[in-house]
């Protein structure tokens, strides 16, 4: 199955784009979209490991089966002032 992530701040930065995408077995979950994404691309690896992951508006659990629609948000963590 296609998996079209979407990155943000840092992430975007690091993979000189806004969106990604992977292909995973169907059925996968979303450590396994994590795992993929940080193989992928080494450097954002980091960033990756850390990330919050969301379909529409909610935010998945490593465990939770990746969404249908092939769509995930893939959200660094970011600090500011």
């Amino acid at each position: 199955m296609k998996i079209h992530i979407r990155v943000f701040a840092g992430l975007k930065e690091r993979l000189g784009s806004d969106r990604v995408e992977l292909e995973l077995p169907a059925g996968s979950t979303v450590a396994e979209a994590r795992t993929a994404l940080a193989d992928a691309y080494p450097a954002a690896a980091p960033l990756v490991q850390r990330a919050l992951f969301a379909t529409e508006s909610d935010y998945l659990a490593d465990t939770h089966p990746l969404p249908a629609t092939g769509e995930l948000a893939c959200i660094p963590p970011v600090s500011g002032g």
